[in-house]
């Protein structure tokens, strides 16, 4: 960015300058779908990003008063179209209010979600609820009604921090002793592992 001076030790920025910069960087642009009783329903998303290669994640982030949010949340399943070159009519469809957007587009069902015909990519996902492990250091002598007080606290505080930051809601909160979490030798929390001990109960839950 050009507009950048300095004032009282703080980086002065152009907001014109600013805004016009973060334009030109390159979003994709999806169209999310998903249905009832065979009836589809979509909506562009620009709110797309890969999430987790292993497991293999996506997070799409969809209005909170939005009808199709509430459809994926009850089907648990929903189709990803990343839209390619020359599909800009389609973003557009899919961008405007109304339930008739599939009227003239063609379309197939392809792995239980509605999938746009086309040139683009395709995922099939299905919806994963947000557990957060977190190591627990006990401290010397604290057991009983002080070590499940500490932990009720723990618990509250994380989940409230989470919807408050990310809007958000934690399905589970897992509380377990230090040196539980899975690491590689690098340090790096082994997320797979993660996610297949949380499947199998195999963490040592504190709050059991």
């Amino acid at each position: 960015m050009d507009a950048v001076g300095a004032s009282q030790g703080r980086d002065q920025v152009d907001a014109t300058v600013f805004r016009d910069t973060l334009a030109r960087v390159p979003t994709p642009v999806t169209v999310v779908t998903s249905h009832v009783d065979r009836r589809p329903h979509g909506t562009t998303v620009s709110a797309f990003s890969s999430l987790s290669l292993e497991p293999p994640m996506i997070l799409v982030s969809l209005d909170q008063r939005s009808d199709l949010l509430k459809i994926i949340a009850e089907t648990g399943r929903f189709g990803v179209n990343v839209l390619a070159v020359g599909q800009q009519a389609l973003a557009t469809a899919f961008a405007r209010k109304g339930d008739d957007k599939f009227a003239d587009v063609a379309w197939y069902m392809d792995h239980g979600a509605p999938r746009l015909a086309g040139k683009g990519q395709w995922l099939v996902c299905r919806t994963e609820q947000l557990v957060t492990v977190i190591e627990v250091k006990k401290k010397r002598g604290e057991a009983g009604d002080d070590l499940r007080h500490r932990l009720s606290g723990v618990r509250s505080d994380v989940t409230s921090a989470i919807s408050n930051a990310h809007g958000l809601n934690v399905g589970d909160v897992v509380l377990v002793p230090a040196g539980s979490i899975p690491i590689t030798t690098s340090g790096k929390i082994r997320r797979a592992a993660c996610v297949e001990q949380y499947r199998q109960d195999q963490f040592a839950r504190l709050d059991a």
